[in-house]
């Protein structure tokens, strides 16, 4: 999906509520609304906090197996506001340069860190309440600790859940 996307720079933007063609690149799944905020002059994308809520990139990945990110950066950064102490649930898919699949699976449900061949599981423990946060994920950092011999090569998928 972003294998043709000019990858030496640090950094690359995979969603911005204005931009239409980086939207057309989510899934939604269950009940979500765009709404502007004044306070940040912008929109910003609200999860229902109902049901379980989910967005996720490349759209309907489930479904389709050949779709991938294949995003290089070793860094995740995620603009997050909780209303409610609802679970939230961040799982980023990552490949390695045998090919090999994996994911990281960050949750607030999660109490101790789980690690096995397919997936790791990593508690989010405090997690503010009612305010912005800027959650930065090293990914180069959880795959060396998680999976001592794998080369990280690519990140193929993120959802986000609540």
């Amino acid at each position: 999906m972003f294998s043709y996307c000019y990858h030496i720079g640090e950094s690359i933007e995979i969603y911005n509520s204005q931009d239409k063609n980086l939207l057309s690149k989510w899934g939604f799944i269950g009940k979500h609304s765009k709404v502007y905020d004044p306070n940040l002059h912008n929109y910003e994308m609200v999860l229902s906090t109902g049901n379980l809520s989910k967005m996720e990139i490349p759209k309907n990945s489930s479904n389709n197996k050949n779709k991938s990110l294949s995003l290089f950066q070793g860094f995740i950064v995620f603009q997050l506001y909780l209303f409610t102490s609802k679970q939230l649930t961040i799982e980023v898919a990552i490949s390695d340069t045998t090919n090999a699949k994996r994911r990281l699976i960050f949750s607030t449900n999660n109490i101790d860190l789980v690690i096995n061949q397919l997936h790791c599981r990593i508690p989010i423990f405090k997690f503010p309440i009612g305010k912005w946060v800027n959650l930065s994920i090293d990914i180069l950092s959880f795959v060396s600790k998680c999976y001592k011999n794998l080369t990280f090569r690519s990140v193929d998928y993120i959802s986000l859940s609540m």
